[in-house]
């Protein structure tokens, strides 16, 4: 006998609403721009009735809230989970490789939380590029080694910023194959900004 919706479970419903409409604010944002992330719009694009649309959020300002975190988790979230080979160069590298993946499986995701974001501040909060370079930044800080060895924190900072912005521009043009071809690459620019580290790459 074939699933009718009212046996599936309302989490499971709501769910899976909630993500037709994060994929539609990601498709309006990506043609129009946030501008053209309208209620109408979206209940038009995610085939959803205004009554479902309320129901499952309280506004359009809830709704983008919900789509800039959603994204987020959608494209930072496979970093965190990436490993290397045990030294910090192979676990850099893997991060970013897992990145620059999340970003082609999911242009648009990454677009809307790494590129729109600027646009509404306050619905994007914590979920932005502003958030996603604080978080990368972590990651590139050099565990186990001497304090005094470890980069100052700017530096972490700006070259986060600098792997994201590439990111966020190759996901707006849709350069997604280029994207991935140069992840390794960046991992080798990222351990020459560290001396001591580019030094152990070396060795044999």
């Amino acid at each position: 006998m074939a699933l009718v919706i009212q046996d599936l479970p309302r989490e499971y419903v709501v769910a899976a609403q909630r993500r037709r409409a994060v994929d539609a604010v990601a498709e309006i944002a990506h043609e129009f721009g946030l501008a053209g992330v309208t209620t109408a719009a979206v209940c038009r694009l995610a085939k959803m009735a205004r009554a479902t649309y309320y129901r499952i959020f309280d506004g359009a300002s809830d709704c983008l809230r919900y789509s800039f975190a959603e994204s987020y988790r959608q494209v930072l979230g496979p970093v965190t989970g990436a490993e290397g080979d045990g030294d910090w160069l192979s676990l850099i590298d893997s991060k970013i490789q897992a990145l620059y993946a999340s970003v082609a499986a999911n242009s648009l995701l990454a677009e809307l939380c790494l590129v729109h974001s600027h646009t509404a501040p306050e619905e994007a909060a914590g979920n932005d590029f502003e958030a996603a370079v604080d978080a990368f930044a972590k990651q590139l800080s050099r565990a186990g080694m001497q304090d005094e060895q470890r980069p100052i924190p700017l530096l972490d900072e700006y070259l986060a910023r600098a792997i994201l912005s590439l990111a966020a521009s190759r996901a707006l043009q849709g350069e997604l194959d280029e994207l991935m071809a140069e992840a390794h690459p960046i991992s080798t620019l990222v351990a020459a900004a560290y001396p001591a580290v580019e030094r152990e790459a070396k060795r044999p």
